[in-house]
């Protein structure tokens, strides 16, 4: 399965996504990740409550614009940057619980 990566929103012109960075040469692991994520309920809600929710908004061919919740580039980059202190920490809410991929929360 390929992947590419990139900035997008409401709006976007032609232009403005050609100019920006993507992540295209190997994102199987972010691929797969958005194909399993929605299996595990538990760690989208950990996500949430952690604060990190912003790194859930997505979009993909055949979702319309409409159906996506939107984060800014800011609340992205924050969401992304908590996590990694969560994990750098070793906080057992953002530790596997079992051989499953999960969260656990408090």
């Amino acid at each position: 399965m390929g992947a590419l990566v990139s900035g997008y929103w409401p709006g976007i012109t032609d232009e403005q996504r050609d100019s920006l960075t993507g992540f295209d040469n190997d994102c199987k692991a972010w691929g797969d990740w958005m194909a399993e994520r929605f299996k595990h309920p538990d760690v989208l809600d950990t996500m949430m409550r952690l604060g990190v929710g912003g790194l859930l908004s997505h979009i993909t061919e055949g979702v319309k614009e409409d159906e996506v919740d939107w984060v800014s580039p800011d609340e992205l980059m924050k969401a992304a940057e908590k996590l990694r202190e969560l994990v750098l920490a070793q906080d057992p809410r953002a530790k596997r619980t079992s051989h499953k991929t999960s969260l656990t929360c408090d």
